[in-house]
Order: structure tokens, then C-alpha cells, then sequence
């Protein structure tokens, strides 16, 4: 199993809009993924939805710390590092997050789930609702 975890975080780690086809030997044809933001089901599609996210990413990178792994699932904990023109005025935005794998016999992920706060990584980054959100989330936060 370590092998391929081993080979998750350097697809992972590697990955971008123009080379997607790195996920083809790690996936299942019939890989079933989601995050807060989408879902679908088909390495196609998976790979699509990719190609769309990444399709203006300046800079990407996930940096992979702890994992747990009890085959065939494993649960890896990750911070990514992105840089978008759109999201925190093209700064870095920081998004700690967690990918539940389920592996099939082969090794290869047939399901895939993203765990992290969507609101950190999209809607908190943008110009006009991210000081709303901000204000929501410190108004939450506040004791009664």
C-alpha cells in the first residue's frame, strides 16, 4: 500500500492542467470524487473537472503531512498552496485540507474525497464577499 500512496502524493504533488493524464495509472475508470464544490463519477469527467480548475492556476502545490492508512482506505492530510489571479488579489491563499481514498485490489483509487473549507479557499478570497464572509465568520465566532 505505502507504494501506492507513495505515488498519489507525487502525482499530486505534479499535477497540472496540462498533464491530468498522470492520474490515469493511480484511477479507476469508474472513480467515483468529491469536494465541496463538485462531484463525479468517471475518471473522464474527474479529469475534466480538473482541467477546468486548474485551467488558471499561477502556481499550485500540496504539501502532504500526516497519513492513515487502514487498507484499503487511507486518509492523507494536506496544505495547499495556491495562487490564482482571482482569489486574495493573486497572493497566496493557504487551505488545509484531508483526501479519504478508498483503493481497489490493484491499488488504484476508486473513490476519492476531498475534506476542506471551501469558504477559505474560494468565497473568504474574493473581493466583494470575502470581507462579508470574514465578518460572518468573526460575528460566529464572538462569545455570547
Amino acid at each position: 500500500m505505502d507504494k501506492h500512496i507513495a505515488a498519489f502524493q507525487h502525482a499530486w504533488t505534479h499535477l497540472r492542467a496540462h498533464n491530468v493524464d498522470i492520474l490515469d495509472p493511480l484511477y479507476t475508470e469508474q472513480v467515483q470524487f468529491a469536494d465541496p464544490f463538485h462531484r463525479c463519477q468517471g475518471r473522464t469527467a474527474f479529469k475534466a473537472y480538473l482541467r477546468s480548475s486548474y485551467a488558471n492556476v499561477e502556481h499550485i502545490q500540496f504539501t502532504f503531512k500526516r497519513r492513515v492508512a487502514e487498507p484499503p482506505l487511507v486518509c492523507l492530510e494536506w496544505m495547499l498552496n495556491l495562487v490564482h489571479p482571482r482569489l486574495n488579489r493573486g497572493r497566496p491563499v493557504m487551505v488545509p485540507g484531508i483526501s479519504l481514498l478508498q483503493f481497489d485490489e490493484q491499488g488504484r483509487v476508486h473513490a476519492h474525497r476531498d475534506y476542506f473549507d471551501g469558504a477559505d479557499l474560494l468565497y473568504a478570497q474574493l473581493p466583494v464577499v470575502g470581507p462579508v464572509v470574514r465578518w460572518i465568520r468573526n460575528r460566529l465566532s464572538e462569545p455570547n
